[in-house]
C-alpha cells in the first residue's frame, strides 16, 4: 500500500534536500498555514527550516572565503559578483508562495540582514588587512568588494518580484 506524503512530510523532505543542494526545485511545495498544524508540529517545521537555512549559510560563507582566498585580483570582481547567484536560492525559499506571508516577511528580512552582515564582515576583514599593510593591492580589493557588493541582490529584490529575477540569477549561467 502506498501512502501519500502529508504537506508537512513533503516540506521537511524538500528542506532536507535543499539544505544540501539549494538548486532543488521548490515549485511543487504546497501552501501551508501555521494554524493547520498543532503548535508542536509548527515548531518542528520551523526547526527543520532553521536547520536548512543554517546549512545554506554555512556553505555560503565557505564559498565567500574561497572566493576571497582563491581569486586573483583579475578574477575577484567576477567571482565576488557571482556570489549573488549563489545566495539567490535563500531568497527563493524565504519568499516561497507556499509559506505564510508573516513567515516570508521575517525570512526575507533575515536573509537581507544576513547578507548585509556578510558584506560588512568582508569589508572589515579587507580593511583590517589594508591597515596592517600586509598585502599588496588591498585597496583595490576593497574597491572591488564594494563595487560588487552582495547587497546589490537585496536592493534588486526590494519592491520587485523575485520570479522576474530568477533567469538573471541562474547559478549555472555565467
Amino acid at each position: 500500500m502506498v501512502f501519500a506524503e502529508t504537506k508537512y512530510e513533503l516540506w521537511v523532505r524538500t528542506l532536507r534536500v535543499w539544505a544540501k543542494d539549494p538548486q532543488t526545485p521548490l515549485d511543487d511545495l504546497p501552501e501551508i498555514a501555521e494554524d493547520e498544524w498543532s503548535p508542536d508540529t509548527w515548531d518542528r517545521f520551523l526547526s527543520h527550516l532553521q536547520k536548512a537555512l543554517t546549512s545554506f549559510s554555512d556553505a555560503f560563507m565557505e564559498e565567500v572565503q574561497n572566493v576571497l582566498i582563491d581569486s586573483s585580483l583579475d578574477e575577484l570582481a567576477r567571482n565576488y559578483h557571482n556570489l549573488q547567484k549563489r545566495y539567490f536560492p535563500r531568497f527563493v525559499l524565504s519568499q516561497h508562495k507556499g509559506l505564510p506571508p508573516s513567515l516570508t516577511e521575517k525570512l526575507t528580512q533575515r536573509a537581507v540582514e544576513d547578507l548585509e552582515t556578510i558584506q560588512n564582515e568582508v569589508e572589515k576583514a579587507v580593511t583590517k588587512n589594508t591597515n596592517r599593510g600586509s598585502l599588496i593591492g588591498e585597496n583595490e580589493i576593497l574597491s572591488i568588494i564594494k563595487q560588487n557588493s552582495l547587497m546589490q541582490l537585496a536592493h534588486q529584490l526590494q519592491g520587485g518580484s523575485i520570479t522576474k529575477l530568477i533567469p538573471q540569477y541562474d547559478p549555472y549561467k555565467d
